[in-house]
């Protein structure tokens, strides 16, 4: 009867160490790298794909000026968000000793300016907009953050 109760304990450890080990390494997204950018790509419930950029690649880091890009390979980006366990604020944040400008779509791209707080020598961080309907008769509009 002991050694019944010890191969169930050892296989109830097992299966818990399994169970462990699948939740915090296999679930994590498949990182990608183009460019500039780290990134990650998720569906909604519905299929459709999005791409949240996580980090700057060593190449990303170098620039002075930084393009958040609409699409990577077909795929919008949605945001500038870091992959996590809990999917709660990730606290993402950008380190660059030369990045100086950084320009994006507003109406597309989710992002928090906080993320460049560790971006020593940012200058501007520019929002853009382009909206046709727009009250004052539409056109190019730019958001300095």
């Amino acid at each position: 009867m002991k050694i019944f109760n010890k191969i169930r304990t050892f296989i109830s450890l097992l299966l818990f160490a399994i169970c462990l080990i699948s939740l915090l390494f296999g679930c994590s997204p498949k990182m990608r790298e183009e460019g500039n950018f780290t990134y990650w790509i998720y569906k909604d419930n519905d299929g459709t794909k999005h791409i949240n950029i996580a980090e700057l690649t060593e190449l990303g880091k170098q620039q002075k000026v930084l393009v958040i890009p609409k699409e990577i390979d077909g795929i919008k980006v949605q945001a500038l968000h870091k992959w996590e366990l809990s999917m709660q604020s990730s606290g993402l944040v950008w380190k660059s000793e030369n990045l100086e400008r950084v320009f994006f779509l507003l109406s597309e791209i989710n992002v928090d300016q906080r993320i460049f707080s560790q971006c020593s020598k940012l200058k501007k961080i520019i929002g853009i907009t382009y909206d046709i309907t727009d009250i004052y008769g539409g056109g190019l509009n730019l958001y300095f953050i």
